[in-house]
C-alpha cells in the first residue's frame, strides 16, 4: 500500500494535536522552520500542509501574529462531518463503548445496483454483512456492507466479522481511506429492525442513514455501505465560511 505524502502526514499530525488539545484555539502555530526542524521535513512540505489546514478553517493567519489555531477548530474536533472515520472510530470519539453483533453474512452474485456502485463486472461475487453495535444491550448502529470477494481474497466467511471491517480490509491492502457519502434522516427499515426480536419499535424512531462508496489508497472502490445511526445519540459539526 502506498504511503501518505509528507505534507499529508504533517497535516494529520497537526490535526491530531488540535484534536488532542495539544494545540488550543488561539494558540500560535510554530513557524515553518520550527515545524520542519521538529518533524525532520522540508519547509515546502510544511507550507503545503499548513495551506490545507487554512483552507479547512483550522488555522487562521493574523497580522502581527502569524498562523494561529482557529477558534472554529473547537467545532471541528467534536465530530466533523467531513472527517473520514470508521464506525468503530466514530463510536470511540463519541464516548460509546459498544458490542458488535453480526446479524447476517452471505456470499452472492453482485446485483445490478452493487455492480454499478462498486464498478465490478457482472457475475462477480460479493460478501454481504449485516451488523449492529449494542450499547447496554440496545442497538444504536446498524450496518449493511458489501465488499467484492476479489478484494478479500476468499469466499471464506470464517473471519471474525464482529471486528473492524476496515482492519480486515487493511490486512488485504485495501483499507478504506476516503468516501463519497450522503446523509439523510430516515426510519429504520423494518427488515433490519426485525432482526433483533428483543428490540421493539426501532422502525418508528428517527435514524441517520449514511450511504457511502468507500475508496482505498489507490482510488479503487472497495466497499459499499449503508450505516444507520440512532438519531438522538449522534451529533455532527461542520464549519461554514463566507467565500465571497
Amino acid at each position: 500500500m502506498s504511503r501518505p505524502s509528507v505534507p499529508t502526514m504533517i497535516r494529520r499530525q497537526i490535526e491530531k494535536d488540535i484534536r488532542d488539545g495539544v494545540l488550543k484555539p488561539g494558540q500560535p502555530i510554530p513557524t515553518e522552520a520550527e515545524l520542519g526542524a521538529q518533524l525532520g521535513v522540508g519547509r515546502s512540505s510544511v507550507r503545503e500542509a499548513l495551506k490545507v489546514l487554512e483552507r479547512k478553517g483550522l488555522i487562521d493567519v493574523q497580522p502581527g501574529r502569524g498562523r494561529v489555531v482557529s477558534e472554529l477548530s473547537s467545532g471541528w474536533i467534536e465530530s466533523p462531518i467531513t472527517s473520514f472515520r470508521s464506525v468503530s472510530e466514530l463510536l470511540a470519539a463519541s464516548g460509546y463503548v459498544t458490542t458488535c453483533q453480526v446479524l447476517n453474512t452471505s456470499v452472492g452474485i453482485v446485483t445490478p445496483e452493487e455492480m454499478q456502485v462498486l464498478g465490478i463486472e457482472e457475475g462477480s461475487s460479493v460478501i454481504r454483512l449485516e451488523r449492529t453495535h449494542l450499547l447496554d444491550g440496545a442497538p444504536i448502529v446498524f450496518m449493511q456492507e458489501t465488499v467484492p470477494v476479489a478484494l478479500i481474497g476468499s469466499e471464506n466467511l470464517s473471519e471474525d466479522w464482529s471486528k473492524s471491517l476496515v482492519a480486515v480490509m487493511a490486512k488485504r491492502g485495501h483499507k478504506p481511506v476516503a468516501s463519497r457519502a450522503g446523509m439523510k434522516a430516515v426510519h429504520l427499515p423494518k427488515e433490519l429492525a426485525n432482526k433483533l426480536s428483543a428490540a421493539k419499535g426501532l422502525d418508528k424512531e428517527s435514524w441517520l442513514e449514511i450511504t457511502e462508496t468507500n475508496l482505498d489508497s489507490f482510488g479503487q472502490i472497495c466497499l459499499f455501505s449503508k450505516v444507520y445511526l440512532k438519531g438522538d445519540l449522534f451529533t455532527f459539526t461542520f464549519i461554514r465560511t463566507d467565500d465571497n
